[in-house]
């Protein structure tokens, strides 16, 4: 089975960036026009989201997380290495872009964030839905509604909230343990 290759410091760019990147994830490189990729990333052709495109890909090729070469209305992009690897089966990958997300209203750019965030961070005793959002760059309910779609709908992730008993006897949530599940429904 084939993996698709994504990096941490990916996790902390915008939504449309992040969209972009995980198209290099399996193979490193993309080659197509922007028509091809809309199709490729399942959003409509206009002009206004070419044009979106565009300026992204701009963005990610100064930040230095691609290179691109631009042959007429040909673009070839090729991911750049950037310290540390995640790698998921390209399996994954496709489930998670492919799955209708309504029950929870979230987009699989989340989703996906959050799920390579929790495979590195496994060493994190306790950590709240804050700092996940903070690093991964989506708001708080995004990472919430992200964790019970990967919990309830893909068994990717165990999570336990963790409380401690502060003064008055009353116990307060201090944060969540996630663990990657070893198996996917």
């Amino acid at each position: 089975m084939a993996n698709a290759t994504f990096y941490s410091e990916w996790l902390g760019v915008e939504k449309n960036q992040f969209r972009i990147l995980s198209l290099l994830a399996p193979t490193g490189e993309f080659r197509g026009n922007l028509t091809d990729m809309c199709e490729k990333l399942d959003i409509s052709t206009q002009t206004r989201n070419r044009n979106i495109l565009r300026r992204n890909i701009e963005e990610l090729a100064d930040g230095g997380y691609i290179t691109c070469n631009q042959s007429g209305r040909t673009y070839t992009l090729n991911a750049t290495t950037k310290g540390t690897v995640i790698e998921i089966p390209t399996e994954w990958l496709d489930r998670i872009m492919s799955h209708n997300y309504s029950s929870e209203n979230v987009s699989w750019q989340a989703v996906l964030k959050v799920f390579l965030w929790t495979i590195t961070h496994t060493q994190e005793p306790v950590v709240t839905r804050s700092e996940i959002a903070d690093s991964v760059n989506i708001g708080v309910d995004t990472v919430t509604s992200a964790l019970n779609v990967l919990e309830n709908e893909y068994n990717a992730i165990i999570r336990n909230k963790v409380t401690k008993q502060v003064e008055n006897g009353e116990y307060r949530c201090i944060g969540l343990e996630i663990k990657p599940s070893a198996w996917w429904k």
